[in-house]
């Protein structure tokens, strides 16, 4: 029975495979890490400028921590939400598509490339927020952001 299901079958699998190849792409994954950076430090620089001048140089500590408390959640909702939601979604349509489970080479593969992209996209938060963050202190001495380092 399988033999001459044979053709049908890889026709079928390879027009699902292109289609979530096509569907699901790097740039979907870097978009993706763009707003969640961006939205994270946000929510640094807002919470940096809301917390009070305090003697002893306590608020710089705080402002410090949130910094890093920022940094460090960006990198985890990026890696949680790509790895856990999006990159799941997408191997259970591709399982869902292909008969009995089985991959082809094409879609191991791009799927193998998402995954390296989700881990790079996670370090580059981590990178930028340093940059960013050291750039903004840099530049901003005397200000509240001016702490962070």
């Amino acid at each position: 029975i399988l033999a001459f299901a044979g053709p049908q079958f890889g026709a079928l699998a390879s027009k699902a495979n292109n289609d979530i190849v096509n569907e699901y792409g790097v740039s979907d994954i870097w978009i993706c890490a763009v707003i969640i950076f961006v939205v994270f430090m946000a929510i640094a620089i807002i919470s940096a400028l809301c917390i009070d001048y305090k003697p002893g140089g306590s608020d710089k500590f705080t402002r410090r921590i949130w910094f890093w408390v920022s940094a460090f959640l960006a990198t985890s909702v990026n890696y949680s939400y790509l790895k856990f939601i999006w990159m799941s979604d997408i191997k259970d349509q591709a399982l869902a598509m292909v008969h009995g489970g089985n991959l082809t080479n094409k879609l191991a593969d791009h799927l193998a490339m998402l995954s390296s992209q989700l881990i790079y996209s996670t370090i580059a938060i981590l990178v930028g927020f340093i940059v960013l963050g050291w750039i903004l202190s840099t530049i901003c001495k005397r200000s509240k952001l001016g702490t962070w380092f």
